[in-house]
C-alpha cells in the first residue's frame, strides 16, 4: 500500500523497543466488510491499519487485544449497546478507535472523506464535551494529524494520551 497520510507513522514503527505489525489488505477489507458494509475505509485508516493495525505503541484501547480485528469489532458493538441503553445514537457509518473507562470513545466517521476529523462519543454525563455536547470533535482537524501528534509524543518518550 502506498502511504500518502501517514508518513510519519510509516518512518517510525518501533517505540520503546516495540515494532508495530500492521493488518494485511485482506484483513482491512475483512474489517470492511464487517464495519462499513463493504466500502472502503477512509484513506488515513486504511493506512494505520495496514502499519500498525495488528499493534502499535500509540495508546488506543484495542490494539493488541485481538490481534485479528475483532476488537475493533467487539469495542463498536459495547459502545452500541452503552448508546441503546443511554437512548444515544450515531446514525452514520463510524470506527471506534479507543475508549476510556466505558464512558467515552474516540471515533472517526467513515463517510468525511479520505482523512477525516476524530470525534469523542461520551455515554455517560461525567465525560460530557466543553458545553455539555455528547459529540465533540478533538483539536486535530483530522485523522492524520492525530496520529502525528501521538508518534510525536512516543518520539519523546511521553506516553501518547
Amino acid at each position: 500500500m502506498e502511504i500518502q497520510y501517514l508518513k510519519t507513522m510509516e518512518a517510525n514503527s518501533s517505540f520503546w523497543n516495540r515494532k508495530s505489525r500492521g493488518f494485511s489488505l485482506d484483513k482491512i477489507e475483512e474489517l470492511e466488510q464487517k464495519l462499513n458494509n463493504g466500502i472502503p475505509f477512509p484513506k488515513a485508516l486504511r493506512e494505520y491499519l495496514f502499519l500498525g493495525g495488528e499493534f502499535n505503541s500509540l495508546g488506543f484501547d484495542h490494539e493488541g487485544i485481538g490481534q485479528d480485528g475483532s476488537e475493533w469489532i467487539a469495542l463498536k458493538k459495547y459502545y452500541e449497546k452503552e448508546m441503546r441503553k443511554n437512548n444515544l445514537s450515531i446514525n452514520r457509518p463510524y470506527v471506534v478507535l479507543d475508549s476510556y473507562d466505558g464512558a467515552i470513545f474516540s471515533f472517526i466517521y467513515l463517510d468525511e472523506g479520505d482523512d477525516p476529523r476524530p470525534y469523542n462519543f461520551s455515554v455517560s454525563e461525567s465525560y460530557k464535551g466543553p458545553n455539555g455536547e455528547t459529540i465533540y470533535p478533538f483539536p486535530e482537524k483530522t485523522f492524520s494529524q492525530l496520529i502525528n501528534r501521538l508518534v510525536d509524543y512516543a518520539l519523546r518518550g511521553l506516553q501518547p494520551w
